[in-house]
């Protein structure tokens, strides 16, 4: 959860920087990177909680599941953890969501690896609706992880999802940034 705090600081920062700079689009990148990032380190850690289950239980999962999803060995992948969603519909019976996902994956790994999939050169791939599709799909993700699998109130205090922070939609807009304080 940490980390998660950190890089969603990181997130609202570049965020606001973008707004006062003369290049914004130079800020879009990283923030998508960080976008992505963050929705698989909670995939994963949501994995582990289950795969680590022993006292809490896990709302909203068969035991059966829980117990076939204990016995995966955990890939460290954003596309294998969406796999293991989509099997066990974690994030909903949606196959768009999922397929959403793949996409961000494929345009991230743009960055990382070979352009297998003939996605546009990196200068011609990052603009305002791409940022803020992948914003729309880190809500999203997040609205079913708070509603659908909410920790007890002992380990995590949440705060209601309308005050869920989208810095994605001050984008390319001359009105002000107000970062998220729970």
């Amino acid at each position: 959860m940490d980390n998660v705090n950190y890089n969603f600081d990181c997130l609202d920062a570049l965020a606001e920087g973008s707004l006062k700079a003369p290049l914004p689009h130079l800020f879009y990148k990283p923030i998508f990177l960080l976008m992505t990032g963050i929705i698989e380190c909670t995939i994963y850690d949501f994995l582990k909680k289950i795969h680590q289950h022993k006292h809490e239980r896990i709302p909203n999962i068969d035991e059966r599941d829980v117990h076939q999803l204990q016995n995966i060995k955990l890939p460290n992948k954003l596309y294998n953890f969406t796999n293991i969603c989509r099997k066990y519909q974690l994030l909903g019976s949606d196959p768009v969501l999922y397929e959403r996902i793949h996409e961000m994956v494929e345009i991230r790994n743009r960055i990382h690896i070979q352009n297998e999939r003939g996605i546009p050169r990196e200068e011609d791939l990052w603009d305002l609706p791409l940022i803020q599709h992948c914003g729309d799909l880190f809500y999203s993700v997040y609205t079913i992880m708070c509603l659908e699998y909410p920790r007890p109130g002992s380990h995590h205090k949440s705060p209601p999802m309308k005050d869920f922070p989208q810095p994605w939609n001050s984008l390319g807009h001359n009105g002000i940034f107000t970062p998220f304080k729970p």
